[in-house]
């Protein structure tokens, strides 16, 4: 719990604790003072440390505290219960702080400081799409080196997010909005960055984050609400007919990827913009978290910009499916279960179905890795939202639904390949490419496995 909040809560147990003795004697020589600086407390911590849903029933507490000398004359009774009510609220307001903590994104450990900006991109979707897909226009931040703010800058920035976020108890960025890029004498090597269905948030914040402060110009890629589910089990038919549609999503993100890029690359020739000469989209990487992560690899396929791509979890879909990722390729993921005889045959249709797409997914990502060559890292113990910061927010799995590893643990073993990752296979080139089966990372936690790149014809 914050300060303020643990502060508001004392307070709002030892007046609840006076008033019922109150009520049972006379005298309430000390209720009105003890009420103001109750209010003063609650106040104090809404404006200064923001509200949030988890000290809701605190707050009511509050309430009910201050209207209690109406039921003194009521008797002992009413003073009890409203005691005991109070008590029963303060509880649910704690049990929910320490099951579902105030949790901000981590600071990033790279040499830059983080800027972050809107990017907007023109997107034209083909006559031909889907419906669904048409509404799917996407929402690009641009998170980059920048440079070091000031001290008045930092006063100031702090100031303003006080002001428009704090209020509303969201967590602040150790981002500053549109800062000066960074002069670090050579460009920034691009990233795109797409999350998991339906592909509406940023799951993974503090990832881009660290590759933002390590050198890296992350454009984030986020999607409207999509009104369809990413499998009907309504029947065999429809069940394929999602199934087609997660195809061409997959395809028409992909290209948008290839928009992103020709933005950037617009930005860095331009001479007014704060990125002259600092996106080094020639050299560029894709990664993506679950439905994100068959994007990056869709991605791959479509322009020769793009060099490397990092899957987080992710099953795979599009022209990847069928014939892989022909580039550096990391994949990151869960233990993978094959599917069972009595899964395939599950009269439980999301059990059938799933297991389905697993057994083609797993003989394809197998076959396509032989043939193309790639990394591919196990982390037994995780759950497929240890790929994402969802898991930190609770120490219980019922709320993060994480695996049985730690959830930091698992992040960082994460964070650490695909920083390692990029550094070898995401920016220029300088002399040959090092081979998958060189030297990585170790962790007890993980099993990684290295299949050799094809050798080049002659």
């Amino acid at each position: 719990m914050r300060l303020l909040e643990l502060i508001l809560l004392l307070a709002c147990a030892a007046v609840s604790i006076r008033l019922a003795a109150v009520g049972r004697a006379a005298g309430i020589t000390w209720i009105h003072a003890m009420q103001l600086l109750l209010a003063v407390a609650l106040i104090a911590q809404i404006l200064l440390e923001g509200w949030r849903w988890q000290m809701f029933p605190a707050y009511a507490a509050a309430v009910l505290v201050a209207t209690t000398p109406g039921l003194l004359g009521l008797g002992a009774l009413a003073t009890a219960c409203a005691a005991i009510a109070t008590f029963g609220l303060l509880a649910a307001s704690l049990v929910s702080c320490l099951a579902l903590p105030f949790v901000a994104p981590q600071k990033p450990h790279g040499p830059f400081a983080v800027g972050v900006t809107a990017l907007p991109v023109n997107i034209q979707r083909p006559a031909d799409a889907e419906p669904y897909e048409m509404k799917g226009v996407p929402q690009v931040r641009l998170w980059y080196p920048a440079q070091a703010p000031g001290w008045s800058s930092r006063f100031n920035t702090a100031l303003a997010e006080r002001i428009a976020n704090r209020f509303h108890a969201v967590p602040t960025l150790p981002a500053t909005a549109a800062a000066p890029a960074a002069q670090a004498g050579k460009k920034f090597p691009v990233v795109i960055y797409f999350d998991g269905w339906p592909e509406d948030k940023t799951q993974n914040v503090n990832l881009i984050l660290e590759l933002a402060s390590r050198g890296y110009a992350v454009a984030s890629v986020i999607y409207p609400g999509i009104d369809r589910p990413l499998g009907d089990y309504s029947s065999d038919a429809a069940f394929e007919h999602s199934v087609q549609l997660d195809h061409a999503r997959v395809r028409l993100h992909a290209r948008d990827a290839i928009a992103i890029l020709d933005e950037l690359a617009s930005l860095d020739a331009r001479t007014d913009s704060n990125f002259k000469q600092r996106l080094d989209s020639q050299h560029a990487s894709t990664v993506g978290f679950s439905f994100g992560g068959a994007v990056a690899a869709e991605a791959t396929r479509l322009d020769p910009r793009i060099r490397a791509a990092v899957n987080l979890d992710g099953r795979h879909w599009g022209d990847a499916l069928e014939h892989g990722v022909a580039k550096p390729y990391l994949f990151i993921c869960e233990e993978l279960i094959v599917p069972t005889a009595a899964d395939l045959a599950s009269s439980d249709p999301a059990i059938r179905y799933e297991a389905r797409m697993d057994r083609i997914d797993y003989s394809q990502l197998a076959a396509n890795q032989q043939a193309n060559g790639g990394i591919r890292v196990t982390i037994p113990g995780v759950a497929h939202m240890n790929f994402t910061d969802i898991a930190l927010r609770s120490p219980l799995r019922r709320f993060s639904f994480g695996g049985t590893i730690d959830a930091y643990r698992a992040q960082l073993i994460i964070n650490t390949f695909v920083i390692e990752f990029l550094a070898r296979y995401g920016g220029e080139a300088h002399g040959p490419l090092p081979a998958f089966d060189s030297a990585w990372p170790r962790f007890a936690e993980a099993r990684l496995e290295t299949w050799p790149a094809p050798t080049p014809r002659p």
